[in-house]
């Protein structure tokens, strides 16, 4: 039976405690509620912290569908104008050049302007950390999607691993680097070879990479000396699981207030570029991985919109756990496209209307970075061709392109090529002027 949202009998069947599961379009079965039709009363903005990148845009997009007002405070990153050119953005704070006074200044505009408590989301770590230190601040006039002080603790690899092993989950042996002790004692104990990454993001210190992977001890205490010296770092090192891009799963989804999850999206990584940054993935259905997710975010307790790494050894055929991530993802655009609106999810749960909606069954989905698999392509880290010839009757969703909102996809590739002719030009004029001075001293001799 297909009904208005918001007729009368709609409303009559929800106060008889049915609910949403998704809308009709054009014959598809969307997870997009018309929030204001059936929620009495103006609905609480949300606010997406960060930059204006892909994950920006997926929260935008999956919450302003739904009708919510969503207003985004750029704190770092690409120009804030990609952002203020999306048809669901209600306004945009561009900070990037401010400080915390500023933020909070933003967010209580915000809330004062609604005359009620934002629903505020985080674009990376980084903003769970910035969240911490002002939260004294903002306490009182918003609403986290996760407790920021409870996340930053658990951004922490080392104690995310203990947390998860525990709870009876593999995670490759390992440990975390602080001085020439530390990593003296792991270059002697650890089979290899290691990867090693930063412990959280305020950790990095002078760790410039996203991974290392260390083949040898020599090649580790090569890498690391320096930064175990100074104790400026703190680094993540485990053993290295071996198999190829497509054995990287990942799951998202949201977890309540008791920490119990109540949706989940499954999936793979298909193409990474650069290493440990996807750029092809796809959602479908994974029983065993469903049930290790689960497990872990539980076993972590954050409520919220989370997502987990695991691994799939190329040998053993066992799923090792990789990380948990207590905010969106980039690739958090897929779970719409698969059916599964977990930020629309999170966000009614932070607003007490959690019982409001359920998740649809999952379906396939496919979502793709063009840019960055151009440049994967072109490097010749892949074939352009991998992973698009299985389940070709997914739904396929773009990290910047969405037919519904395409001017943000227009504004950050205009952004890139400015930056870049700049850059050129920059380069072109050095050249010149060396040149020019190189002629002109052959002169004078």
């Amino acid at each position: 039976m297909s009904l208005s949202a918001s007729s009368s009998i709609t409303k009559t069947f929800l106060e008889a405690g049915f609910r949403i599961l998704g809308t009709e379009s054009r014959g598809r079965v969307l997870p997009r509620v018309p929030l204001a039709s059936v929620v009495a009363g103006p609905l609480r903005p949300a606010i997406v912290l960060g930059r204006p990148n892909p994950n920006m845009l997926a929260q935008l997009r999956a919450l302003g569908r739904s009708g919510i007002p969503v207003y985004c405070i750029v704190v770092r990153g690409e120009p804030a104008f990609i952002a203020k050119v999306s048809k669901y953005a209600t306004g945009v704070f561009d900070l990037r050049r401010g400080g915390d006074r500023d933020v909070v200044r933003a967010i209580r505009e915000i809330a004062q302007a609604s005359g009620s408590r934002p629903i505020l989301f985080y674009g990376g770590d980084l903003d769970i950390t910035l969240t911490a230190r002002i939260w004294s601040s903002i306490a009182d006039c918003v609403t986290p999607v996760s407790d920021p002080h409870r996340a930053e603790v658990l951004n922490a690899k080392t104690e995310q691993c203990a947390r998860v092993e525990a709870a009876g989950i593999r995670v490759p042996r390992g440990g975390g680097i602080r001085n020439l002790q530390d990593l003296e004692h792991l270059c002697t104990t650890l089979t290899f070879p290691v990867i090693c990454r930063p412990v959280e993001i305020a950790s990095r210190g002078g760790f410039a990479d996203k991974i290392i992977i260390a083949q040898t001890p020599e090649e580790m205490r090569s890498r690391l000396h320096g930064l175990a010296s100074e104790g400026k770092s703190w680094v993540l090192a485990q053993e290295f699981i071996p198999g190829p891009d497509d054995s990287l799963l990942f799951a998202l989804g949201t977890c309540n207030a008791a920490g119990k999850v109540t949706s989940i999206v499954t999936g793979r990584k298909l193409c990474q570029y650069p290493a440990g940054l996807m750029c092809r993935g796809e959602a479908f259905e994974n029983a065993e991985l469903r049930g290790l997710a689960t497990a872990a975010f539980e076993a972590l307790g954050v409520e919220g919109v989370l997502g987990v790494e695991f691994k799939r050894h190329a040998l053993s055929g066992e799923l090792y756990y990789i990380e948990v991530n207590f905010r969106p993802e980039n690739i958090i655009a897929v779970t719409e496209a698969s059916g599964v609106n977990v930020l629309l999810i999170g966000y009614l749960q932070a607003a007490g209307l959690g019982t409001l909606v359920v998740p649809m069954r999952m379906r396939p989905a496919l979502w793709r970075d063009l840019s960055m698999e151009l440049l994967g392509w072109l490097s010749r880290r892949f074939a352009w061709s991998k992973g698009l010839r299985t389940n070709v009757r997914r739904r396929h969703v773009g990290a910047l392109w969405a037919s519904d909102d395409p001017w943000p996809a227009l504004a950050w590739h205009m952004s890139k090529v400015t930056r870049l002719a700049l850059k050129m030009t920059a380069v072109l004029k050095s050249a010149v002027g060396g040149e020019s001075g190189i002629r002109s001293g052959r002169a004078v001799r």
